[in-house]
Order: C-alpha cells, then sequence, then structure tokens
C-alpha cells in the first residue's frame, strides 16, 4: 500500500477510519443498551457526543495516516503520523469534554494530551502492526 498513488491511500486511509468508527460506535450503542446513560453521565458526555467523536476522528485520522503512510517505514515518522492523526481526534474528544465554548486553553491542553501521548504511541503501534520490517 505504501507505494500505491496518493489517492489509494487516501482512501485505504478512510476505509480504515470508518472501519475503526463503525466498531467504536457499536461498541458504544451496546453499552448504551447494556448500562443506560449513567457511565456517560459521569464522564459528563452524552451517547450523542461521543458517536459525533468517533464520526469526526475516524473521518480524518483515517485520511491523515492514509495520506502519511510512506512515512511509518521509519518509527519517527510513524510518531508524526500519529500526532498528526490524532490532532482531530483530540480536538473532537476536547469539545465534548470541556465544557466552556468558545475554544479555550482547556481545549488546547486536551488536544495537545491526546494528540502528543495517543498519536505517538498509536503510531508506532499502527507501524508495528501494518509495517513489516525488511528480513536482512
Amino acid at each position: 500500500m505504501v507505494d500505491r498513488p496518493f489517492s489509494d491511500r487516501l482512501m485505504w486511509g478512510a476505509r480504515w477510519g470508518t472501519y475503526y468508527l463503525l466498531a467504536l460506535g457499536a461498541w458504544v450503542l451496546l453499552l448504551y443498551l447494556l448500562r443506560g446513560p449513567a457511565p456517560f453521565d459521569r464522564l459528563g458526555v452524552t451517547l450523542w457526543s461521543v458517536l459525533a467523536v468517533y464520526l469526526a476522528s475516524g473521518l480524518s485520522a483515517g485520511p491523515i495516516v492514509g495520506a502519511m503512510l510512506p512515512l511509518v517505514r521509519w518509527r519517527l515518522g510513524a510518531v508524526i503520523t500519529g500526532i498528526l492523526a490524532a490532532l482531530p481526534v483530540g480536538a473532537a474528544a476536547a469539545m465534548a469534554v470541556v465544557e466552556e465554548a468558545p475554544w479555550s486553553r482547556a481545549h488546547t491542553f486536551v488536544t495537545s494530551m491526546i494528540s502528543l501521548f495517543g498519536g505517538s504511541l498509536g503510531g508506532l503501534v499502527f507501524r508495528h502492526l501494518f509495517y513489516a520490517e525488511p528480513e536482512s
């Protein structure tokens, strides 16, 4: 996939982003059906805000990963890819959990932490799962 044209990589990323949003959305709906709104109320979110985060995240992060796929062959490239893909994820999550409006320092903090820590780790895990090291 790394050597494919840019448009193919974008579509690949969008497809995988859609798979993730559908899987996580199904999980959240199941949780809501089994436990009701209590787990969401405890976190100060609603079912719909969580589903919106997954939708925005899958549709934005997937194509970013697809576009940057050639960089994933290197660890640093995987980390950078993860951080950039996690930016819209972090922003969507920040808007769901931080009640202040408009955008505040709290939003920026949540977005930064999710992007830096979650994105770095996610990029390395993605590299480990999807990028085969060339054999020596």
